[in-house]
């Protein structure tokens, strides 16, 4: 991306080149924010504006937020007579603004050209651009701040559109981050007395107010008010009554003097409510009507409600202490915008500056008349002649006493800084110098350059005393290992005293140790406080201690009942299975034995018949036998096997009652550990809770007998 001052013939050298998703075609403008290409969208394949923000602009964060917000705000309106917004963004370290081409010029370089509109051409303009106005103020909401005819495109059917929204702000909505109380935003021929005081409750009347103006320079030919400086100018706007139009040029009507002197009421209350009641007066006036400005009164507020009371105004109708300190600021603005605008092509607002005004509609009394042929492109700034506006006095004295009325209005502005205690912005406008003036010499503008330097040498150099000081006492503190209190507050006194300059980076330095001595004495004062808590509450310490050591015996006694009632818990539930099986193997065991007697004794009875048997035996001999076969199947022998069969269940009877046992006997085992566990879990929080609060009792900490309590039974409450 070329520089925002390279020429046309420099790039196209350098071949077709892109920012965003737009080919850049040619130069048409520069201005203060910035300059404007004729470009070629590739996606859409046709031609708009692509306003582009300087790189050396692109630092300064409140340059790219007000260029992003003439973005925005020019996307929140469609409307026939205000240029539509295409795209914005950032490509390639440059900030863009894509808007819709107005093949034309703007309605200043008409009044160059042709001193002043016919009145019914004037009005038609006017009548239109209060259309505009209305439909953003009530439709989006938004005010304008910066209606000129340099604001102003004419297409080449004669249509206005309202352009270069840099300055705009919600209705009744404050902007502190771009806006500053106190600070004239606008340009000085058609600013409001409002903006001049740098008020910050604007609405859609500070619009009607400089349009009201620009109505005055199209019937007349020249603003309003004039004078020697910007400040000479604004001071005007403030004090002297309005000029009647029909007398600087008895060719306008009374009924269009009437609208601008109505338009221009230096207090808002008795202007026209709104665009849309401009609007109407505007008609009727073309209409060749009686407009109310010249009937009657304004009777409504804005928005068509009963308008409000006069405020009171301040006996003193000097400016100055309404003008302040952004007076200065505001009129070295304007001053190097209108030193720009005579030394080169005129894009504040504009998209293209052609060698020969397009005479179109707008200079004709025909509204449908045709429109003329096409404007001829610039073919590069540095052929364009420049006009000379004093033939009469030598051009080069002239710029340069201009650039030096310039430069001093830029250091008042930035003494007016540096008496708000802002170093940085004193600073930066005094940077502004070298980068300002191209029309004048090298050699004088060398001149301004070190004079510059000086001046924000000796701004620095002033605030490095201011802040020097404060800040070796602070480190100094900090260093030491005890300062007194006294000390600490002393120093923080005085870091707190240069705290409110802005001086990069000082100043976050003086922030930073005022902050750490702020808690140094916070420490020191938090120490005394619990010493003198400490001291004055002695006994209830003890008495809070005593308390505790109360509900620690307490809660270990709950902790000996949980345990008890876990226990019965266990009981409860293998307590009678347990009793159970004990009997039953008592039973069985009592089986066994009365089974194992008995079969003793059947055994003594067999074993004492079988020796009877063979005793016979042997006695008898063979002939015994078959009698002993037949004792076989004696009932000893009967019985003895049924005893050993019932005794061989019992056994069996008797394991399985011994394996349940052991499966109790180890289930409520787990158990009784569970318990045991859990009683030492509950112990020991309680006993944290109660070395805690000892803890907490020592360090001065406000404990209460409930709290104390709450804390306690949250420890016994075991998941």
């Amino acid at each position: 991306m070329p520089d925002a001052h390279s020429t046309n013939a420099d790039r196209g050298a350098k071949g077709a080149q892109t920012l965003g998703g737009f080919e850049i075609i040619g130069k048409l403008g520069q201005g203060g924010m910035g300059a404007v290409f004729l470009a070629r969208q590739i996606s859409m394949d046709r031609q708009v504006a692509l306003k582009v923000l300087p790189q050396r602009l692109a630092k300064n964060k409140e340059f790219v937020e007000r260029f992003v917000r003439e973005a925005h705000a020019a996307a929140r309106l469609s409307h026939v007579n205000i240029v539509q917004a295409i795209d914005v963004g950032h490509d390639s370290g440059y900030y863009y603004f894509a808007m819709e081409y107005v093949d034309g010029s703007n309605l200043r370089a008409v009044l160059d050209q042709h001193g002043r509109l016919p009145e019914a051409n004037a009005l038609r303009t006017v009548h239109q651009l209060a259309v505009a106005l209305n439909y953003a103020h009530t439709t989006a909401g938004i005010i304008h701040r910066d209606v000129k005819p340099e604001n102003v495109l004419i297409t080449g059917d004669g249509v206005p559109k309202l352009t270069d929204l840099g300055l705009v702000r919600g209705v009744g909505r404050a902007d502190s981050s771009l806006t500053k109380a106190g600070v004239a935003l606008g340009t000085p021929n058609y600013i409001s007395p409002e903006q001049v005081r740098g008020e910050a409750d604007l609405d859609g009347r500070t619009d009607v107010y400089s349009l009201g103006a620009t109505l005055f320079h199209l019937l007349t030919g020249r603003p309003p008010f004039e004078g020697g400086t910007p400040a000479e100018v604004m001071a005007k706007h403030l004090t002297e009554p309005v000029p009647d139009a029909h007398s600087v040029n008895p060719e306008v009507s009374t009924a269009a003097a009437a609208i601008c002197r109505k338009a221009m009421t230096k207090d808002r209350e008795q202007r026209y409510p709104s665009a849309r009641a401009f609007a109407e007066d505007v008609e009727t006036a073309l209409a060749g009507g009686h407009p109310a400005a010249v009937t009657r009164p304004s009777g409504r507020g804005l928005g068509g409600r009963t308008r409000r009371a006069v405020r009171h105004r301040r006996a003193n109708t000097s400016p100055w202490p309404y003008i302040g300190g952004g007076l200065a600021a505001a009129a070295a603005l304007i001053l190097l915008v209108w030193l720009v605008l005579s030394s080169g092509p005129k894009a504040t607002g504009e998209q293209a500056s052609p060698d020969v005004v397009k005479a179109g509609p707008i200079l004709t009394d025909r509204p449908d008349s045709p429109s003329a042929a096409a404007p001829r492109r610039v073919p590069d700034e540095s052929q364009r002649t420049v006009p000379d506006p004093a033939p009469a006095r030598d051009r080069t004295a002239e710029l340069e006493k201009a650039a030096t009325a310039a430069f001093e209005l830029l250091c008042q502005a930035a003494d007016e800084f540096v008496k708000a205690g802002d170093y940085d912005a004193a600073i930066a406008e005094l940077k502004k110098v070298p980068s300002e003036y191209g029309a004048v010499s090298e050699t004088f503008r060398s001149k301004l350059i070190a004079s510059a330097k000086a001046k924000a040498h000796g701004l620095a150099e002033e605030a490095r005393g201011k802040l020097g000081g404060p800040i070796a006492v602070g480190q100094t503190l900090l260093k030491s290992s005890g300062p007194a209190k006294a000390e600490l507050e002393k120093g923080l006194a005085g870091l707190e005293a240069v705290s409110t300059l802005k001086f990069t980076p000082l100043t976050d330095e003086a922030l930073g140790l005022a902050k750490r001595l702020r808690e140094r004495l916070s420490q020191i004062e938090s120490s005394e406080q619990a010493a003198a808590v400490a001291a004055a509450t002695e006994q209830g310490l003890k008495q809070l201690h005593a308390r505790n050591d109360e509900l620690y015996k307490t809660y270990l006694a709950k902790c000996d009942e949980a345990k008890k009632k876990d226990k019965a818990k266990v009981e409860a539930k293998y307590g009678g299975e347990w009793t159970d099986l004990g009997n039953k193997l008592k039973a069985v065991k009592g089986e066994i034995d009365r089974l194992q007697g008995e079969l003793r004794t059947v055994r003594r009875m067999e074993d004492e018949a079988r020796r009877r048997l063979k005793e016979v035996k042997d006695r008898f001999g063979r002939g015994i036998r078959k009698k002993f076969r037949r004792y076989r199947n004696n009932p000893f022998d009967l019985r003895r096997r049924e005893l050993e069969g019932q005794l061989s269940r019992a056994r069996k009877e008797e394991a399985g009652l011994k394996k349940r046992a052991r499966e109790v006997a180890i289930a409520v085992k787990g158990l009784q550990e569970a318990v045991d566990r859990r009683d030492r879990k509950r112990r020991k929080q309680v006993q944290g809770v109660y070395q805690q609060h000892r803890a907490d009792v020592a360090a001065g900490k406000a404990l209460t007998g409930e709290q104390m309590t709450a804390n306690y039974d949250g420890a016994l409450q075991l998941k």
